[in-house]
């Protein structure tokens, strides 16, 4: 408790040693940016209706909110490091440049019937959080692989499906596959 403050106690957890001070700077970012989703984010919608018909119990009213979070909303963390991750892997295994390795990744998930995670909005044209993101891990020389293979995948979805730029759902993931997070870290990173 004396030694370093909450975020650099989360980092410990999943890394096993503390971070350094940009790598700290960087978690903070992601835990603030995470939670700005605004009133109409059904996570919230779903806090705010339990907590209006039962004021005694605030945690029923986050558990709902937890409960809300699902691959439409928030709950696409995970799946998207995995994207990066099979686009970092195919870039290095096969020597491909990023957006290459993305396109092929779009067109596997597209021909399968899955939609990329961590692209489009369902209220803003461009999410401001992911630029904000990013910009703090470029600071900081932690962009890496992560920011882009998220970059070359919202090229590749823009050219063979459309335009939907990145969202926080993927500056998170990108933020977070640089600092070696288990993917399965992803979704509870954006639920603590």
């Amino acid at each position: 408790m004396t030694r370093t403050t909450f975020v650099g106690t989360v980092f410990l957890l999943h890394r096993g040693r503390l971070p350094t001070a940009g790598e700290e700077r960087l978690l903070n970012a992601v835990l603030v940016a995470g939670s700005d989703d605004g009133s109409d984010a059904p996570s919230c919608a779903a806090s705010r209706l339990v907590a209006s018909g039962n004021r005694q119990s605030v945690s029923a009213a986050i558990a709902a909110g937890v409960l809300a979070i699902g691959d439409e909303h928030d709950g696409s963390a995970s799946r998207c490091m995995d994207a990066i991750d099979a686009v970092v892997r195919q870039v290095a295994t096969e020597y491909l440049p990023p957006v290459e390795a993305a396109r092929l990744y779009v067109e596997r998930e597209r021909d399968a019937g899955r939609q990329v995670p961590g692209l489009g909005h369902r209220a803003l044209a461009n999410d401001p959080r992911v630029d904000a993101l990013l910009d703090i891990a470029s600071q900081e020389d932690l962009a890496g692989d992560g920011s882009a293979a998220m970059r070359a995948l919202e090229t590749a979805v823009s050219r063979l499906i459309e335009p939907r730029p990145l969202n926080i759902d993927s500056a998170i993931p990108a933020a977070l596959y640089y600092l070696d997070f288990a993917a399965a870290a992803g979704n509870l990173i954006v639920i603590l």
